[in-house]
């Protein structure tokens, strides 16, 4: 999960960039990288650019920002941009939090600045989000992109025959990346299953399974093979 702050207080960047590395060094692989920013045109242009970078990404929100727009105005740029994203404000303002989330601003929640336990309510926010990445998400990365994709919206998972890599494919398309379906289910829900050797499918999409021919479908008009050894395990599952 990376880390992106905008708080038009450098100061305070600071506090905030010491504290996120200290959480780092006390919950090792939870997060991977940390982006800085003092005023919003910068983070607009960052969002815009590396969009897809984007996509594991939580952002730490000052909700008022001087002679700048305000914080909610940043907020909604990005919630425009990224739908999905995770927004955490860190004010000294929180009327002005509750006021935006009636505006139906989405966020996951807001730290105060001044509370005497900063470092603990900071701390609690950011693990708070990445178990909801972890949990709602599949993210993962390649040489040009970084993608997230929800758990509901995979289909299924194939080994690619003689190489390292994975193809995932859901209902928005397929993206490759390095790893193994062994370490891919260290990572996923239960309801992913094994259809056979070189497929893990999602068992809450499936729609029906062609018995005779071995064949499992799903929507879109997608789909894969299973192994008579693991069809009793997959009928049993898209029973839960």
């Amino acid at each position: 999960m990376k880390v992106l702050t905008y708080d038009d207080d450098a100061k305070f960047t600071g506090i905030i960039s010491d504290a996120i590395l200290q959480i780092e060094k006390k919950h090792d692989g939870v997060f991977d990288g940390l982006v800085c920013f003092n005023d919003v045109i910068s983070v607009i242009k960052y969002v815009d650019k590396y969009r897809d970078e984007c996509a594991n990404t939580v952002f730490l929100l000052d909700i008022i920002a001087g002679k700048e727009p305000v914080g909610y105005d940043l907020a909604r740029h990005i919630k425009q941009v990224l739908p999905d994203s995770i927004i955490i404000y860190i004010t000294d303002f929180p009327n002005i939090v509750i006021q935006n989330m009636r505006e139906n601003i989405d966020a996951l929640g807001f730290v105060i600045k001044t509370s005497p336990k900063f470092f603990e309510e900071l701390e609690y926010a950011l693990l708070r989000a990445y178990r909801i990445l972890d949990s709602a998400f599949f993210i993962e990365k390649n040489n040009r992109e970084v993608f997230r994709i929800k758990h509901d919206d995979i289909f299924y998972f194939e080994k690619l025959k003689e190489s390292r890599y994975v193809r995932v494919v859901h209902k928005d398309g397929r993206n490759t990346f390095r790893g193994s379906l062994v370490a891919l289910l260290e990572r996923l829900e239960d309801y992913f299953r094994y259809a056979d050797k070189v497929h893990v499918v999602n068992t809450r999409n499936i729609k029906r399974m062609d018995k005779e021919e071995s064949i499992i479908y799903f929507d879109n008009g997608v789909k894969c093979s299973f192994s008579s050894t693991r069809k009793n395990d997959l009928m049993q599952w898209m029973k839960e």
